[in-house]
């Protein structure tokens, strides 16, 4: 164990009547880094979430909290832990502020410690003026917000957040982003479970790509898209169809495709590294001899979406 070492998932399975949610995901947490969980509706990353929130109990495998021995459950592991769910809890007839301080008081902070750090969190999410109302009168992007207070207020050790910027505006976006980062620069492990591609790219720290309930791949963004080895793709939109087969003569061109489920259809060539500025002019020679109308073209280097893609489709054709 390494002194950064935050929290484990070991070979977690989950499953729901005949449903397997989680098939052997492990991935390993480190403090002071955000860790993205990447992933489609239904790929699991929720769950794997909320397992490490210790909200679900896995059917087998473990998690592990630097060196905690204690079940993921138990109270000494959930005071090092701060979450946000979709479905956070809320009593509607309580204020926001009651709310809050039930938590922070519940998570061992003592008064002169809530107070003033509750106090800051409601005025940065620009919440202090309802504080004092009933949670009922709060709209879905208010309530959220407000669970972002509660999952902060103790400065966890571990924060995870699940899909934290659904009915946020930008300006609380922007809150959240910098609070984990100061969270982070201060040791905390935070770990966002998203299928934001954008979201992705701008938090994370590293980024696990789920799918199926497993982890297809684990590793800083910048590193995933390096290591596809791919150059740029031009994307562009043509005034009439084409065959893509004779592209394949155009010198570095490593694939190409064509769209035509849009009003108009577009072209995807893919260039091999080092070879785009020799794609793009060969590209556009080629469509002028044939008398094709580029409407618009655009250009654009490999991104998270792109190892995504890669490693779901290897995954598939593994499992045939």
């Amino acid at each position: 164990m390494t002194d950064s070492f935050a929290i484990s998932a070991q070979d977690i399975v989950k499953q729901f009547g005949h449903k397997r949610a989680l098939d052997g995901a492990s991935a390993l947490f480190e403090s002071g880094k955000t860790h993205v969980l990447l992933g489609r509706n239904g790929s699991g990353k929720t769950t794997l979430a909320r397992v490490l929130a210790g909200i679900l109990k896995p059917d087998s495998g473990g998690i592990i909290l630097d060196g905690l021995t204690e079940t993921a459950t138990s109270g000494a592991f959930r005071r090092h832990v701060g979450f946000m769910f979709d479905s956070s809890a809320h009593w509607e007839s309580l204020t926001g502020w009651e709310n809050a301080w039930f938590f922070a008081r519940s998570y061992g902070l003592g008064e002169e410690v809530a107070s003033p750090r509750l106090k800051s969190l409601f005025e940065r999410f620009a919440m202090a003026e309802v504080a004092k109302d009933p949670v009922s009168s709060y709209s879905f992007g208010m309530k959220r917000k407000l669970a972002l207070v509660q999952a902060l207020a103790h400065e966890p050790s571990v924060l995870i957040l699940d899909e934290p910027s659904i009915g946020l505006d930008h300006s609380s976006r922007t809150v959240l982003y910098d609070l984990v980062r100061a969270l982070v620069r201060n040791g905390t492990a935070a770990i966002v479970a998203t299928n934001d591609m954008n979201e992705a790219r701008y938090m994370a720290d590293v980024v696990s790509l789920i799918d199926r309930g497993r982890v297809l791949v684990t590793g800083a963004p910048d590193d995933l898209i390096r290591d596809l080895n791919e150059g740029v793709v031009v994307d562009a939109q043509l005034d009439i169809p084409l065959r893509v087969d004779g592209l394949a003569s155009i010198p570095g061109v490593v694939r190409a495709a064509i769209s035509e489920d849009t009003a108009t259809p577009i072209l995807h060539v893919m260039a091999d590294p080092g070879n785009e500025q020799l794609v793009l002019t060969g590209l556009l020679s080629y469509l002028r001899e044939r008398n094709i109308r580029v409407l618009k073209i655009e250009i654009r280097r490999p991104e998270l979406g792109d190892v995504f893609m890669r490693f779901l489709k290897e995954g598939r054709d593994a499992a045939r």
